[in-house]
């Protein structure tokens, strides 16, 4: 049952390219954090090969958003890459308590198309 939740989760958030592992892009914490312990419940992953990558705006504090997206994630910062920080007007108006987008990412291929199979299989099954 994890691996078909991680399986449909994957097959709406996470990237389809041939060119990358596992990469799972969102926003919101609960959902980073429900994907990335689905991960770990179903794969046996060797954790330092987990790396996550940050797009934040202009009035992000970087220290802070590394601090709450590693405490989240239980990824230690060493694993974090270099941060994006996105153009955005000034004047725009952004949602509060907004961490950035947070890319997970970890790569290993084979995973990625066992996911991305899973998720079609079940869509097959169930959208009849």
């Amino acid at each position: 049952v994890q691996k078909a939740l991680l399986a449909m989760l994957y097959w709406a958030e996470g990237a389809k390219s041939d060119r990358t592992g596992l990469r799972f892009v969102n926003t919101d914490p609960v959902l980073a954090k429900l994907y990335i312990s689905l991960l770990r419940s179903t794969y046996l992953l060797e954790e330092s090969r987990v790396r996550i990558r940050l797009h934040l705006h202009y009035y992000h504090r970087h220290r802070e958003a590394i601090a709450f997206w590693s405490k989240l994630l239980e990824v230690p910062s060493s694993q974090f890459g270099k941060i994006y920080v996105k153009k955005r007007s000034v004047l725009k108006r952004f949602r509060k308590n907004f961490q950035g987008i947070c890319f997970i990412n970890y790569f290993d291929g084979r995973i990625r198309r066992e996911l991305l199979s899973l998720g079609q299989q079940i869509a097959r099954e169930h959208a009849k």
